[in-house]
């Protein structure tokens, strides 16, 4: 049994927003995308708030290449603004599917 966490090199958070869109136009590309977002709990705590959930998604690329299943669950944290609003904090999410060996 592991213990324990591995981070990947390439796999390391991009926070420029140049970075993030490019990543974003290469994932998302051309394909035609079908999505199902299924929030399970939400919570406050103060000025934060914590969704947590599942993603079930189907990837078509323009190509006609296979379809993608993506199966994933999400923790998306928000902060309240000043003037009331909320904005996404962080957001993180991870396949359900095992490792590629």
């Amino acid at each position: 049994m592991r213990t324990g966490h591995s981070f990947r090199r390439a796999n390391l958070p991009s926070l420029e927003k140049s970075a993030i869109a490019s990543r974003l136009d290469a994932l998302i590309g051309g394909a035609r995308w079908e999505i199902t977002i299924n929030t399970e709990e939400v919570r406050t705590v103060g000025d934060l708030a914590f969704a947590r959930g599942t993603i079930v998604a189907e990837k078509s690329p323009p190509d006609g290449a296979e379809k993608q299943l993506i199966d994933s669950k999400f923790l998306t944290v928000f902060r309240m603004q000043t003037d009331g609003s909320w904005k996404i904090y962080r957001d993180c999410f991870n396949s359900n599917k095992p490792p590629v060996k």
